[in-house]
């Protein structure tokens, strides 16, 4: 089990790996189908630094992390689920953290009692713009329409001005 870090900041606290390196999924988190570990939507490419997730020292020396260089042509890709079982929604934060940087500002992030959440921008989402910057998985929903992107696999919303009733 490791824990691997990846090129947009996030971290995958515990990832099963087997013997030959193929990412198998997460440790944590609820079981799927089988007993098969929760989905991880990693790309090896985009690990830019390991370690064993027990801190332990192995035959590898794997207790620190070992880095290695990111690609520089590596397109920003949303993943379909968060790295982290913790944070069920930390997938989405390079795409908000991008709409913010891109003149947009938070209005309301709401998280309700069931763990749906709801992000409110004050401007309308530039879906041109995040086309344009992300690889986006089909599992989220783009609704230039109804100003607005949802994620079907972590129950977020976020919406423009035109998408929400304030």
């Amino acid at each position: 089990m490791l824990s691997l870090r990846l090129s947009d900041g996030a971290v995958a606290p515990a990832v099963l790996v087997d013997g030959t390196g193929r990412i198998l999924g997460n440790a944590k988190g609820p079981k799927g189908p089988g007993g098969a570990p929760p989905p991880i939507d990693l790309r090896v490419d985009e690990i830019v630094g390991a370690r064993r997730a027990d801190g332990a020292v192995g035959r590898l020396g794997l207790s620190r992390w070992h880095a290695r260089p990111a690609p520089g042509d590596l397109h920003r890709r949303i993943r379909a689920w968060s790295p982290d079982p913790a944070d069920p929604q930390g997938h989405l934060q390079p795409l908000i953290r991008f709409l913010v940087l891109h003149g947009n500002r938070l209005h309301r992030d709401q998280t309700a009692d069931d763990g749906k959440r709801k992000i409110t921008l004050v401007d309308a989402i530039d879906f041109v713009a995040v086309r344009a910057e992300f690889e986006v998985p089909p599992s989220i929903e783009l609704h230039p329409a109804h100003d607005a992107i949802v994620c079907r696999h972590s129950r977020c919303e976020i919406l423009g001005t035109r998408g929400a009733r304030r």
